[in-house]
């Protein structure tokens, strides 16, 4: 499970809670909802990943019609790209002493 979808199914546990304790609902039964829906449709592992083919780096920002890599601090740097999380940390994990967690 991801680290942000980890985290909101535990506001939305706490949050459940609360409302179960009051004798009436402290938290938006509609709100609710909504968190709910979001956490059940967040899949970011499944998304394409870039990186900066310099230093490896994630932390791409775009500003201005520009790419910079905030690590090496390279103004449009070569951009590799992944189709997912996996396939960067398969290749290059061991850099950031990150796994991925079939190869534990």
């Amino acid at each position: 499970m991801n680290y942000r979808k980890e985290i909101l199914s535990q506001i939305y546990l706490y949050m459940s809670d609360v409302n179960n304790m009051a004798p009436f609902p402290i938290y938006d039964t509609g709100d609710m909802a909504d968190l709910k829906k979001m956490i059940d449709t967040i899949e970011y592992d499944e998304e394409p990943v870039e990186c900066c083919a310099n230093c490896k780096s994630l932390h791409l920002i775009e500003e201005e019609g520009k790419t910079h890599c905030m690590k090496c601090r390279t103004t449009d740097p070569e951009i590799e790209e992944f189709k997912n999380i996996k396939d960067y940390l398969s290749q290059y994990g061991d850099i950031w002493d990150l796994k991925d967690e079939k190869d534990e």
